[in-house]
C-alpha cells in the first residue's frame, strides 16, 4: 500500500487547500488497494496518478445581475 500512500502524498502537496478533493481520493485509492496488490502492471502504467489527474478543467465566471 506504500504506492498508495505516495500518491495520497502527492495529491496533498500539490492541491492543500483542496480537503474533500482528498478525503475523497483517499477512499478511492484506499478501496483501489487490493487490486493495485493483485496486478503490478497498474502501479507501472501509473494508473492511480492518471486517475487522479484532472483530464479538464472548465472554469469560468457568472455574472449575477
Amino acid at each position: 500500500m506504500s504506492h498508495i500512500e505516495d500518491v495520497l502524498k502527492v495529491i496533498k502537496a500539490r492541491d492543500p487547500n483542496q480537503p474533500e478533493f482528498f478525503q475523497a481520493a483517499e477512499e478511492v485509492l484506499e478501496s483501489l488497494g487490493p487490486v493495485m496488490d493483485a496486478h503490478p502492471e497498474f502501479v507501472e502504467a501509473k494508473l492511480l496518478e492518471r486517475i487522479v489527474e484532472p483530464e479538464r478543467l472548465f472554469q469560468f465566471r457568472v455574472p449575477w445581475t
